[in-house]
């Protein structure tokens, strides 16, 4: 006795088994992390090191250098990069794919380690480590927020770093899943600018006023006194410097009994002054901006719940006249998106229950079907948290799916049950007899749409990979419980609910209606079969069109999709003051204030984010603007046009564009970049000219650049040893002025006050060092303790400079910037920028993609090849069932056109002037999903058409036969399918395009690839199958 069989006759315990997953189901629901994306660990390590004034030379030999030398021997790093500009030093490691979290700790104790074995400057600031874990909620899942005024009697800085150490950072810190929490500009600290002529009339050199200073400033450990009874520490503590007025009268020397104290021979103050000094402006005030993201797997959505209340608290505390405001929230955006597919969910619960009551004509058999969705749904979840996945936006999308899908197999056992009630037998023997006819059937559909996604799993370990494998495994789980339920629960209740059942005048209609779209769909199959070149030559003209709708479809990872950021990325000339930059970007600005989609808006020029002379400007529009997409793509259409217009002539290298969050490795122009290696800089530049000038007549390129040029002001000063040795000027005491005088000399210890810790810099005044015409004010003591003019013992040489150094594995490299041909496969770039390298190019030069793109180019190939070995697996999978290799190339003949016209159909829907559908990660789970939906289609004709054979029926007969039987069970279950994704279509927010995209492979692929298989299917059978 099968187990259907038993269910049937103990229905008590079919519905035991159901209540159970439904149990366990809810228990795993409840305890599932919520995520937008699946937690990947593909952790990177960023080690940045800033020096203030350092040339990008100085930094690659002094910082950059030696902890590359180190960092090579740190086991499970992939990929080593680096880049050394003006004052920072930032190095890179990307670690291996598959990295497990206790090797990463063991790697990030080893990177401690031997950064603190590099010889490092000692006036560099202390290596700062932050990790990052791209593609997971990675440097998405962030918020910014913006302190833009104080109380006027405060002072700014000293405000802002209370609020931030004191206030803010500690009570975000200590949230659960926090994780990188930094301010921009990063830290104040003391500047003191010293007057040299004073110094001059005092006979004071800048390291006498250092060693004071020092002195004033440290705390020192004199041991401890021990008696009988206790111990007592002893600390020299320096009260004196507790505030700042009292650091600014310190006594630095003493002429005719009077006391020169530091303000008279310089100006102390607080401020932002070091490398990391930025000008940020949020709605058109000076601001600083603090950017949180959480750790590495935390749930972004709760983290950010968290965050937005402790932010609440925060501001409500602030002091009159202070504000603060949340200026850019993804958390907020990934939120609406989730809460828009749960609504989706439901709806289509409720589409699918309807179409469901639709087609059978009476709510208590549409029962049947529709109580499978919560038992699939739910006991998916319990198999979710089991393999400790989260509830995500692929995870939920597979839910979307499955809503259509689960009630297929219930349908068909309800549509067969009813059809053998005519016997004469009672209920629960024709309800036994009709299951044994499609058993295989239910079975072989249920394996082959679950199945289709197991070759994923075998997939190298990758972003794209996770992704698709936690959509299959949610989809898959959901269809096996549904094959379950449906040789369990569903032949129960209707062995219950077909007892008595007595038709009603709409299950009467239905029926009639259904009885002549059978006989019509019978006469037309037949004439069909008869006249067999009519669909050969539409399969012919489909097939033949592939190539080109998969030339106008890019391959990239995940479609664009945007949160209503308008970003502009600009470059002041070199040698731009950052407070120039102010001015510069002011017109910008006010079109964007002026803007009435505009809600935020914010310029930054901070060198750790954008580099020397870079400028961002940022605009967040209304919520109420951004859905759908289509109307903020034209929105942002005509303001970046405007902006692009309107700049200032001195901003160079201008773009303008809607920030996508998927966006691909590339540039803002849409560049991609390859790496020139194997020589000198020097020789690398001589090269790299000419490839551009050779790739610049490639038919495949729109456009070639350099992306680096020696444009680097610098003045080059060398001490003159011999004029030095010649008036007894030690080379120490130059260097030790230059630092002083012309750059900034970064104290030992730090300064301690309001609970605040600050560094302290002596360096010249600012508005003194406007050219190297100081020089001639500054002395240097000799041996015989007499002044000598700097200007005498040094020589200045102006040169160029390369702006950043940049350095793959330790070797330099000179990028190359590629601006493809519009729709060219990246496959097809890369060909042929490698052919242009391998022509040109003398012996010992290698030209390659930069990393992220290599990255993405195998994981693109990676994912074509795995789709085409999941076509296969079903094929062999069907071929076990059936006992033959015929019969799986019969039913999945209609799988490449149902394909082929999804995708037309996605080009010619979802094309418009702003958007550019794409064949990537969802559009391959759509492609995919409907492979398995439309096979089944298939296993219903030729299963049953093989039975009538067995009947002695002729090929032509049996399988008109079985198409015009199954026809009605195919029709009500496409529909359920359908009706199902169509809720995608409108969804809105940063998930839009991604959704739609299925939606339109689903319903598009589905209604055509079921029209394919009621005469494709038929007419294939009656050429290959033989009685």
């Amino acid at each position: 006795m099968s187990l259907s069989e038993i269910c049937i006759r103990k229905p008590i315990l079919a519905s035991v088994i159901s209540l159970s997953l439904l149990l366990l189901g809810i228990l795993g629901f409840m305890q599932l992390p919520l995520m937008y994306k699946p937690d990947i660990f593909q952790p990177s390590v960023q080690i940045t090191v800033n020096l203030s004034g350092a040339s990008p030379n100085l930094i690659a030999n002094s910082i950059t250098t030696p902890l590359e030398t180190n960092l090579q021997s740190v086991e499970h790093v992939a990929h080593m990069s680096s880049s050394s500009q003006s004052g920072t030093s930032t190095i890179t490691l990307d670690f291996e794919t598959g990295i497990t979290r206790d090797e990463f700790s063991q790697s990030l104790s080893e990177i401690q380690a031997q950064i603190s074995s590099a010889n490092l400057p000692n006036d560099a600031d202390s290596p700062q480590i932050t990790i990052a874990q791209p593609g997971s909620q990675g440097p998405n899942a962030s918020m910014y927020i913006a302190l833009i005024t104080v109380p006027k009697d405060m002072n700014y800085y000293e405000f802002v770093s209370q609020i931030y150490n004191q206030t803010f950072r500690p009570q975000i810190q200590q949230l659960e899943g926090s994780g990188q929490n930094q301010m921009y500009p990063i830290a104040p600290d003391v500047l003191i600018q010293l007057n040299q002529t004073q110094l001059n009339n005092y006979n004071l050199s800048p390291q006498d006023v250092k060693s004071i200073i020092e002195s004033a400033t440290k705390d020192i450990n004199l041991g401890s006194v021990v008696n009988k009874s206790t111990t007592i520490q002893l600390t020299f503590k320096q009260a004196a410097t507790d505030n700042l007025d009292k650091i600014k009268n310190l006594i630095i020397t003493t002429r005719d009994n009077t006391n020169i104290y530091l303000k008279d021979i310089a100006q102390v103050n607080i401020g932002f002054y070091k490398n990391d000094e930025a000008y940020i402006f949020a709605n058109g005030q000076r601001s600083v901006l603090w950017m949180l993201s959480p750790s590495l797997n935390a749930s972004p959505i709760e983290w950010g719940k968290r965050v937005q209340k402790e932010f609440n608290k925060v501001r409500s505390e602030l002091p009159s006249g202070s504000k603060l405001i949340i200026m850019k929230n993804t958390v907020k955006a990934f939120q609406h998106s989730l809460n828009e597919v749960f609504e989706t969910i439901i709806i289509t619960i409720i589409a699918v229950a309807l179409v469901t009551l639709l087609f059978i004509g009476q709510f208590k058999l549409s029962l049947i079907p529709t109580v499978t969705i919560p038992i699939c749904l739910l006991g998916a979840c319990m198999v979710l948290y089991m393999l400790g996945y989260s509830l995500n936006i692929y995870s939920l999308l597979a839910f979307v799916l499955a809503i259509g899908l689960v009630v297929d197999d219930a349908i068909i056992v309800l549509e067969n049950a009813q059809r053998y009630q005519t016997s004469g037998k009672s209920v629960i023997e024709t309800t036994i007899e009709s299951l044994k006819t499609i058993n295989f059937s239910i079975w072989g559909m249920t394996i082959v749409v679950a199945a289709i996604f197991v070759p994923l799993f075998f997939v190298p370990k990758s972003e794209q990979a996770v992704y698709m494998q936690q959509f299959a495994i949610t989809l898959s789980i959901s269809i096996l419980i549904s094959g379950l339920v449906a040789i369990t629960l569903s032949p129960a209740m209707c062995a219950i609910l077909l007892k008595n059942n007595k038709h009603s005048k709409f299950e009467q209609k239905l029926d009639s209606f259904f009885d002549r779209l059978t006989t019509q769909y019978q006469n037309i199959l037949t004439w069909t079969i008869k006249n067999k070149w009519v669909p050969i030559a539409i399969f012919i003209g489909l097939v033949a069109s592939s190539p080109l709708i998969f030339s106008k479809l890019p391959s990239v990872a995940e479609p664009a999709e945007y949160d209503g950021t308008i970003v502009g990325i600009m470059q002041a000339p070199e040698g731009t003051a950052l407070l120039k930059t102010k001015e510069l970007t002011q017109p910008l600005i006010k079109i964007l204030n002026d803007n009435k989609y505009i809600e935020k808006t914010a310029s930054i020029s901070a060198q750790p984010i954008l580099g020397t002379n870079g400028i961002i400007l940022f605009g967040q529009m209304y919520s109420k603007y951004l859905n759908p997409q289509g109307q903020f793509l034209d929105i942002a259409k005509g303001l970046t046009g405007e902006m692009i217009m309107k700049k200032p002539l001195a901003l160079s290298s201008a773009f303008v564009f809607p920030a996508n969050i998927n966006q691909p490795p590339g540039n803002p122009d849409n560049s991609l970049s390859f790496n020139l290696s194997g020589s000198s800089v020097t020789n690398l530049v001589k090269q790299a000219n000419v490839i551009v000038e050779r790739l610049k007549n490639n038919p495949n390129v729109l456009d070639a650049k350099l992306g680096a040029k020696f444009n680097n002001q610098e003045y080059q000063i060398q001490i003159n040893y011999n004029e030095a040795a010649r008036l007894k000027v030690a080379p120490a005491a130059i260097i030790d002025a230059l630092n002083t005088n012309v750059g900034r000399t970064k104290l030992s210890n730090q300064y301690f006050f309001d609970g605040n810790a600050y560094n302290i810099f002596i360096g010249p005044n600012e508005d003194k060092l406007k050219d190297l015409s100081i020089l001639k004010s500054i002395y240097v003591k000799n041996e015989n303790n007499a002044s000598v003019r700097l200007s005498q013992l040094v020589n200045i040489k102006r040169a160029n400079s390369l702006k950043m150094i940049s350095k793959e594995s330790g070797s330099e490299y000179i990028s190359i910037n590629v601006t493809p041909k519009t729709g060219l496969p990246l496959s097809e770039l890369i060909k042929s920028v490698t052919s242009v390298a391998n022509s040109t190019l003398p012996k010992g030069y290698n030209l390659q993609p930069d990393y992220l793109l290599q990255k993405l180019q195998n994981e693109n190939n990676t994912t074509i090849y795995i789709s085409i070995a999941c076509i296969i697996f079903i094929y062999l999978i069907l071929a076990a069932l059936f006992n033959s290799y015929k019969d799986p190339f019969i039913i999945l003949l209609t799988v490449p056109l149902s394909v082929i016209c999804a995708l037309w159909g996605m080009l010619f829907i979802m094309k418009t002037p702003n958007f550019q559908p794409t064949l990537d990660l969802f559009s391959i789970i759509g492609i995919l999903t409907l492979a398995g939906l439309i096979s089944k289609h298939g296993i219903l004709i030729t299963k049953f058409a093989n039975s009538l054979l067995d009947e002695s029926k002729s090929v032509t007969e049996a399988v008109t036969k079985a198409a015009t039987v199954r026809l009605r069970p195919i029709l009500m279950t496409t529909a359920t399918m359908i009706l199902g994704a169509i809720p995608l279509f409108f969804s809105t927010g940063i998930s839009e395009n991604s959704h739609k995209e299925i939606a339109c492979i689903i319903v598009i692929g589905l209604t055509l690839g079921t029209i394919f298989s009621l005469f494709i299917v038929p007419i294939a059978y009656c050429l290959f199958k033989r009685k």
